[in-house]
């Protein structure tokens, strides 16, 4: 017994460098990695708070917050030109499908719809700020996302259930009319119903436009 617990002692001596080396290894490059992240999330949340704080001034499109569904100013995109920046790349086509699957089954809207909003609001960049002050990969005004129950629009998945949600909603205000739901969506309905119909606005059109043609891309035969 002494003989083979002394055996047994003499190759944990001889095993233990090495071990601990490669142990020491494995922590500095897992405590590089850590470092890397935290610095890569740090730098795109001080360029998002940098944006956000745009908005966020007194007389600003997005300040303050909504104080009925759809009804406020605060919680509409502005008619004028829009320019959406972001400092992290786009999900990938299968982390946008799941998502996409799971909004439209959850909400009873086409799927194409909301893959084609997500494409033009974002390009698919889940860190998306708009120069208005629009969130994420749906581009949720503040406003309209606490109307959503939103509690995190820049939080891919509760993005897209609340842009799809909102398209619901849309849809049944305006009885399927495609139009006026994708004017409302960049609008705003206060906007749609004052001009009964998708507001003269370039950007709004070009808006309306540019999904309408995905859609038919979308459904036509291949």
């Amino acid at each position: 017994m002494r003989l083979r617990f002394s055996i047994n002692k003499a190759l944990i001596v001889l095993l233990a460098p090495g071990a601990a080396q490669n142990m020491g290894a494995q922590s500095t490059q897992m405590e590089a990695a850590a470092k890397q992240m935290e610095q890569t999330e740090s730098a795109m949340a001080s360029s998002i708070q940098t944006q956000m704080e745009t908005f966020r001034k007194p007389g600003s499109q997005g300040a303050g917050t909504s104080g009925g569904f759809f009804v406020t100013e605060s919680s509409l995109h502005s008619a004028a030109e829009d320019t959406v920046t972001a400092d992290c790349d786009a999900l990938s086509p299968l982390r946008i499908e799941s998502l996409v699957t799971e909004a439209a089954l959850t909400q009873h809207v086409d799927a194409d719809l909301v893959r084609a909003v997500i494409r033009q609001e974002s390009g698919g960049r889940p860190c998306a700020v708009s120069s208005n002050g629009a969130l994420g990969l749906m581009q949720l005004m503040p406003g309209t996302a606490e109307d959503l129950g939103v509690a995190d629009p820049l939080d891919a998945e509760a993005n897209v259930l609340g842009g799809a949600k909102f398209l619901r909603k849309l849809l049944d205000r305006y009885d399927g009319d495609l139009n006026r739901t994708l004017g409302a969506y960049n609008a705003g309905p206060a906007r749609v119903d004052e001009s009964q119909g998708v507001p003269p606005f370039p950007e709004t059109t070009n808006y309306v436009d540019s999904i309408l043609d995905a859609l038919r891309n979308a459904s036509a035969p291949h």
